[in-house]
């Protein structure tokens, strides 16, 4: 039997696998009403690559011209080779969505983090695994989480890879 997501307001939940994780995520992005933002090491397309996730995020999007969504990558490579939907929506939504690369500065990151407006959150201490924590309403949470993306925004480079993706 498997748990439902818990109601907007019960605080931070475990999202211990892919499913979870999935869910979660397509939870916050249905609930975000301004702006989503979205730290990855490579897009990691099992949760993000999928119609559902995509989906979502093009609803968000053209729902209304304020809105927005900034996704910050280490590296855009195997995205890209692999053919990942979420670029190829940026491209297409390029007023609305914001890709662009960490520099080599921020190296060293491994955590995920996925926030929608100042209220939700995902995370995921090591992109590599499979598991994570999410809350629907944890503004004091997620502002420290958007101070840091913020500041990793103002260092990020734009791709040259992310440009163009139909030459």
């Amino acid at each position: 039997m498997r748990a439902s997501l818990p109601a907007p307001h019960t605080g931070p939940f475990d999202a211990p696998g892919l499913e979870d994780l999935r869910r979660a995520g397509d939870t916050l992005v249905r609930r975000a009403r301004q702006e989503i933002a979205l730290l990855s090491l490579d897009l990691d397309a099992a949760l993000y690559d999928r119609v559902e996730f995509i989906q979502a995020l093009k609803t968000f999007a053209l729902a209304s011209p304020r809105r927005r969504i900034r996704i910050l990558v280490k590296d855009p490579k195997p995205a890209l080779l692999s053919g990942h939907r979420l670029p190829y929506l940026a491209e297409r939504l390029s007023s609305r969505i914001f890709i662009r690369r960490l520099p080599e500065l921020d190296a060293e990151i491994q955590a995920c983090l996925l926030l929608a407006d100042r209220h939700g959150y995902l995370r995921r201490p090591s992109c590599r695994l499979r598991d994570g924590v999410a809350d629907f309403h944890a503004p004091l949470e997620v502002a420290r989480h958007w101070d840091e993306f913020e500041e990793r925004w103002q260092r990020s480079v734009e791709d040259p890879a992310l440009r163009r993706l139909h030459l």
